[in-house]
């Protein structure tokens, strides 16, 4: 192993025992996306404790991904402590699930005919000292390399319902909402997702497999969240649901 290979695996060991620890990481003074994408895999490398690969996000603002352990992936209503997060991002998306084997570079009718769509909740939550969202004039935000580093900010993802054929869902037409205790805090057009989530789906596939990960039946993919503003959640917890119109929603309690 080369001296640029173990700093990478250090620093994803530093990032993975900061979720139990709750202590943030000090951020690398260098960090280059090369160097990212060998810490981000060493990061995937280590969730074997949580469960093998349940999910791949896309991260639009820095086009890039992320990988969460089937642990960090709930279907259902979920229940998350507050406490147990550093200052968690809530994103609304809509998840594909890959239902029947894909190819290696399937076009948008080949994804469209493999999976199913659910309405989700990703909750992102980074590890770098620095991240705090919720108090802006306090927020660093994380640079590409950070990012990609952070395995995506990859923290939980929670899928609603019902599923759907992808093939049925016309996402041109369709917005998402995200909602607090039943007021809307941000919502966005589906098209403002790489033109459609077909889209960012493919695109992600593509990027996985070039790394050298499994995409497979039982996978399922967040596509990215076209909403706007950004909505955090404040210690005191609370209830929070992705809306698609129409079709479905997911939902997950902070306490």
């Amino acid at each position: 192993m080369s001296d640029i290979e173990k700093h990478a695996v250090e620093l994803a060991r530093r990032l993975t025992e900061a979720r139990a620890s709750g202590v943030a990481v000090l951020r690398p003074s260098e960090l280059d996306l090369a160097m990212a994408r060998q810490v981000r895999q060493a990061c995937i490398d280590m969730l074997d404790g949580e469960g093998p690969v349940a999910a791949y996000k896309v991260s639009l603002s820095t086009s890039t991904w992320g990988a969460l352990p089937a642990g960090r992936v709930v279907e259902g209503d979920a229940r998350i402590a507050r406490a147990a997060l550093f200052d968690p991002l809530l994103e609304a998306e809509v998840v594909f699930r890959i239902d029947r084997p894909i190819g290696a570079d399937p076009d948008a009718a080949a994804i469209l005919d493999a999976c199913s769509v659910a309405p989700a909740i990703e909750v992102a939550d980074s590890r770098w000292v620095g991240w705090r969202p919720s108090e802006r004039e306090r927020f660093v935000i994380p640079d590409a390399a950070q990012i990609e580093a952070d395995n995506a900010m990859s923290g939980w993802l929670v899928v609603g319902g019902p599923w759907r054929p992808a093939r049925d869902m016309p996402f041109d037409r369709l917005d998402i909402s995200i909602e607090q205790d039943g007021e809307r805090r941000s919502w966005g057009p589906l098209r403002e997702v790489m033109g459609s989530p077909v889209e960012a789906v493919r695109w992600l596939i593509g990027e996985v497999r070039e790394a050298g990960q499994p995409v497979e039946p039982g996978h399922i993919i967040s596509s990215g969240c076209p909403c706007p503003q950004m909505v955090t959640v404040s210690a005191g917890g609370g209830r929070w649901e992705s809306v698609v119109d129409g079709f479905g929603r997911a939902g997950v309690t902070f306490f």
